[in-house]
C-alpha cells in the first residue's frame, strides 16, 4: 500500500534532482536499485530523520532557556 505513494514521490523526486532521462536512469540504477519506490522511501526517511533532529534540537533549546530563564 506504502508503495503506491512513494513510487511517484521517488520518481517527481529523481527528475527535480538530475532534470535529465539519462541522469535519472544513471542515478536509479547506481543507488536506487532500478526502483522508484527505493528513491521515495530514502526521501520519506530522510525527511523524517531531519525532522526529528529539528525537533529534538528544539526540544533541547527550550530545555536549556527554561532552566536559564527559572534562575
Amino acid at each position: 500500500m506504502v508503495e503506491l505513494l512513494f513510487i511517484p514521490v521517488g520518481w517527481i523526486y529523481l527528475w527535480i534532482r538530475y532534470r535529465s532521462s539519462a541522469k535519472v536512469k544513471s542515478a536509479l540504477q547506481n543507488h536506487f536499485d532500478d526502483e522508484y519506490y527505493i528513491a521515495g522511501a530514502f526521501l520519506f526517511y530522510s525527511l523524517l530523520l531531519v525532522s526529528l533532529g529539528v525537533s529534538v534540537f528544539a526540544l533541547i533549546l527550550v530545555t536549556i532557556y527554561r532552566a536559564i530563564i527559572d534562575l
